[in-house]
C-alpha cells in the first residue's frame, strides 16, 4: 500500500484553449502504443504461469487482483497479428527496400503495409528527393521494407516512417495493443473503465471495486457505441466494435485501430462497406496536473468525430448502449427466494419490486434474490445486479440508480451534446434501441426497465465539414469501502450526482482535452526514449486503484512511487501496455 500520489506533485504548464474547437483538439493528440483488430482476429484465455500478475477475469471477490500460480490472460487464437509503432514524423529508415508504391497518401502506404505479410516497415514522403524504382522525383512514394532498418533523423519535408511487428500463429501468440490493457479512462480517485482496441468496455473500477473489495467488473456484452451515417437514401450503421455479442451480434464493424497514451484511447473506424465518412471515438476524463480537486472528476467523455469526405450533406448519429446489471458476475449472500426464469429483466424486476432484496443472481435458469448485497466475482455465464430505476433526466440525460447503501449503491448517467445544433434521444433495450438508431438515426424516447439505457445524439455536416458529438457517462457511487468498512468517496463534496458530474464534464471537454495534452505532451515531445517516455507516461495506469476518502485520507495500491519503475508485478498491473 501507498500513501502518496506523485500526481498531485505533477506541476507542467497547462494551455487552456479557450474558444478552441473541440474536433481539431482531438484530432491532434498524439498516440504512442497503436495496434489493429480485425472481425478475423479472435482471442483466447490461457492459464499462464505467474506470480502477482493481474489476471483477466478475478474469480474471487477480495485480494485477488495479483493472483499467483495459474492465471488467466488474453493471447491471440488467429495468425497474422498487426502491432504496429507509432508513426515517426522526420525519421527516414533506409536500407531493407522490397518494393516502392507511387503517388499514395500516408494513410494508404500504411495500408499496403499492412496487406503485404513481408512488410516490416514504410517510409512515406509526399516529395521523393529521387527517383526509386516506381517513385519519381518530386512525386508522393511509399516505400516497403521487408526488415527493420536503423532510423536516421532526414531533412526531407514531412517525411515519416512507422516499424511493424508481427506474431503468426504461435499457440499463444500476443494480440495487437489495446486488447490485453488500454488506458484507464475517469477521473483520479474515482474509478477506471479500459476502452479496448475490439470496441469492447472492460476492467470497470467504478463501482468502488479494489482489490479490497469487488472485483473489476470484466467484459459487458450490453455496453457498447454505435454510429451511424446517412446520404439521401442510403444508409450505414455499425456497433464499433469487431465482434459485438448478445442482440447486436453481427452488426460489428470490418476493423478498429487502436491508440492509446494515458489518459486517453483514440478507435479510428475502418468498415467494408463504411461511406465516405471518417469516424474516430476517443475517451477520456478530467486530470488536471496539480490540481487534485479538478482531476477527482468522476465521468468519462467519449466524443466520436465524424468527418464528411463527400460532396454532399450528411446525417451522422452516435449511440451509447449502457446494461443495466453485471454481465458474468456472481454474488454470495442469504437467499431470500428463488424462482425459475431465462430473463435477466425479469430477475431484476422481482427485486426491484421487493423492498427487503439486496441484489440478485441468475444461474441455469434459476433466479436467486439476495437480502444484502455482496461483493461479485467473475463467473463465466452467471449474471447479477442490483434493485434499479430508470429515468429520463431533463433534456440531455437519462440516468440508472442503483437502490442501497453497499458500494455498489449508486448509479450513471448519460448526457450527450454536439458540436451544432443535435439532437438527443434516450431509449432502453439493446436490441430496440439499435434497431430504432439504425432504422431512425434517433430513439424513441421511452426509458423503462430492461437490460439496459441508451442515449443518441445526431447531427447533419455539411460536405468537406468535421463535428463532434460526445456522450459522457457519469458515475457516483457514494459509499466507497476500504476493508469492509464504508469510508465514503471525496467527490461527493464536488457533485451531487452521476448526472451533475456528466453535465459538468460535458461542459468544458476542450479544459478536459488540453489539461491531457499538458500531462503528454511533455514526455511525448521529450528527447527521452521512446520506451521511457511511454514506461512514465503509463504510470497513470496505477490510479486505476486509487481511493480518497471522504475525510480525506488518500490511499493507493502498488502507486507510482515504487522504487523500481519497471517491476516486475507493475507491468501486470499494466503501466506498461502490452
Amino acid at each position: 500500500m501507498r500513501t502518496l500520489s506523485a500526481f498531485a506533485a505533477l506541476s507542467v504548464g497547462v494551455s487552456q484553449a479557450v474558444g478552441a474547437d473541440l474536433s481539431d483538439m482531438l484530432q491532434s493528440v498524439k498516440f504512442m502504443n497503436n495496434g489493429v483488430w480485425k472481425n478475423t482476429s479472435g482471442t483466447k484465455i490461457v492459464m499462464q504461469e505467474g506470480l502477482y500478475l493481474e489476471p483477466e477475469n478475478v474469480t474471487k471477490s477480495e485480494y485477488a487482483w495479483a493472483g499467483e500460480g495459474t492465471i488467466p490472460q488474453v493471447y491471440s487464437d488467429r495468425v497474422n497479428i498487426w502491432n504496429p509503432s507509432p508513426i515517426f514524423e522526420g525519421i527516414d529508415l533506409p536500407g531493407y527496400d522490397a518494393s516502392q508504391i507511387a503517388s499514395q497518401t500516408q494513410d494508404q502506404c500504411d495500408d499496403s503495409c499492412h496487406q503485404n505479410t513481408d512488410c516490416r516497415a514504410w517510409v512515406f514522403t509526399p516529395q521523393a528527393p529521387s527517383g526509386f524504382g516506381s517513385c519519381k522525383k518530386g512525386e508522393a512514394c511509399c516505400y516497403l521494407k521487408n526488415g527493420i532498418p536503423s532510423n536516421v533523423t532526414s531533412t526531407i519535408p514531412k517525411i515519416a516512417s512507422r516499424v511493424v511487428r508481427m506474431s503468426y500463429g504461435e499457440d499463444s501468440a500476443h494480440p495487437a495493443i489495446g486488447i490485453r490493457s488500454a488506458p484507464p479512462l475517469g477521473g483520479l480517485a474515482t474509478g477506471t473503465i479500459e476502452l479496448r482496441g475490439d470496441g469492447t468496455l472492460t476492467a470497470w473500477t467504478v463501482e468502488n471495486n479494489s482489490p479490497a473489495g469487488s472485483a473489476k467488473l470484466p467484459k459487458q456484452k450490453h455496453a457498447f457505441f454505435a454510429a451511424r451515417v446517412q446520404e439521401g437514401s442510403k444508409t450505414w450503421s455499425r456497433v464499433l466494435q469487431t465482434q459485438p455479442e448478445g442482440a447486436v451480434s453481427g452488426f460489428g464493424v470490418s476493423q478498429l485501430n487502436f491508440g492509446g497514451s494515458p489518459p486517453m484511447t483514440r478507435l479510428q473506424v475502418k468498415d467494408a462497406l463504411q461511406p465516405n465518412v471518417d469516424i474516430s471515438l476517443f475517451g477520456y476524463g478530467r486530470l488536471a496536473a496539480g490540481n487534485m480537486n479538478k482531476s477527482h472528476h468522476p465521468a468519462i467523455a467519449f466524443s466520436m468525430v465524424f468527418t464528411n469526405k463527400g460532396s454532399q450533406p450528411v446525417n451522422v448519429a452516435s449511440l451509447f448502449n449502457l446494461p443495466t446489471y453485471n454481465e458474468n458476475t456472481n454474488r454470495e449472500g442469504t437467499v431470500m427466494s428463488q424462482f425459475s426464469t431465462d430473463s435477466e429483466v425479469a430477475c431484476m424486476s422481482n427485486c426491484t419490486a421487493n423492498a427487503g432484496c439486496g441484489s440478485w443472481r441468475l444461474e441455469k435458469n434459476t433466479c436467486s434474490l439476495i437480502k444484502e448485497m455482496p461483493y461479485y466475482e467473475f463467473a463465466d455465464g452467471v449474471n447479477s445486479g442490483t434493485p434499479v430505476s430508470v429515468t429520463k433526466d431533463g433534456s440531455q440525460c437519462v440516468r440508472l440508480d442503483k437502490r442501497g447503501t453497499a458500494a455498489m449503491s449508486g448509479g450513471y448517467a448519460l448526457c450527450g451534446a454536439g458540436t451544432g445544433a443535435g439532437s438527443v434521444t434516450v431509449g432502453s433495450g439493446s436490441k430496440k434501441s439499435f434497431d430504432s438508431f439504425s432504422a431512425n438515426g434517433f430513439l424513441n424516447n421511452v426509458v423503462e426497465l430492461d437490460d439496459s439505457i441508451s442515449l443518441s445524439v445526431n447531427e447533419t455536416i455539411e460536405a468537406g465539414k468535421t463535428t463532434t458529438i460526445t456522450i459522457v457517462l457519469g458515475y457516483y457511487f457514494p459509499n466507497h469501502n476500504y476493508l469492509s468498512q464504508i469510508l465514503g468517496n471525496q467527490y461527493t463534496k464536488f457533485f451531487a450526482s452521476a448526472t451533475d458530474a456528466s453535465q459538468q464534464l460535458l461542459s468544458k471537454l476542450t479544459d478536459a482535452v488540453s489539461d491531457a495534452q499538458a500531462i503528454q505532451n511533455p514526455l511525448l515531445t521529450s528527447t527521452l526514449p521512446v520506451w521511457m517516455s511511454d514506461t512514465l507516461l503509463g504510470q497513470l495506469h496505477h490510479m486505476r486503484s486509487a481511493m480518497w476518502f471522504h475525510d480525506g485520507r488518500w490511499r493507493q495500491w502498488e502507486a507510482y512511487d515504487c522504487v523500481n519503475v519497471d517491476s516486475v508485478h507493475n507491468d501486470g498491473e499494466r503501466h506498461i501496455p502490452y
